[in-house]
């Protein structure tokens, strides 16, 4: 395996589904794989702005997001998914840099990669 496309479709928040993509990514990365990201579902609420969950008890997940973006990872959020929750692309922090996709275009971008991982 080559390459591989971590798919987010959990919540940030009340799973540590968030933590593990991440780290996951960031293993193969240290195996000079080609990893992209992908959020689904309610995935996309992790690439929100001014996120400060401490007040329910929780770290925030941005410093593992920021990390792969700054190691060259590409994010893709699906905008059907956006939509379904009431949220824009206005609304994803920009140091994400996330490219708006439709769910058509995520299954063809998910054919470039040897591996697709979901969590």
């Amino acid at each position: 395996m080559d390459s591989a496309l971590i798919v987010f479709t959990k919540s940030p928040y009340g799973h540590i589904n968030i933590i593990e993509a991440s780290r996951v990514a960031q293993g193969l990365l240290v195996l000079d794989k080609n990893v992209a990201c992908a959020f689904i579902d309610d995935g996309v609420i992790a690439l929100l702005k001014n996120h400060e969950p401490e007040g329910i008890g929780v770290s925030s997940v941005k410093l593992a997001l920021k990390y792969l973006v700054d190691a060259g990872v590409d994010f893709y959020a699906v905008k059907e998914a956006l939509t379904e929750r009431g949220l824009t692309g206005q609304m994803l922090d920009e140091e994400y840099n996330t490219k708006l996709i439709s769910i058509e275009e995520l299954t063809n971008i998910q054919n470039d990669y040897d591996t697709t991982i979901f969590f």
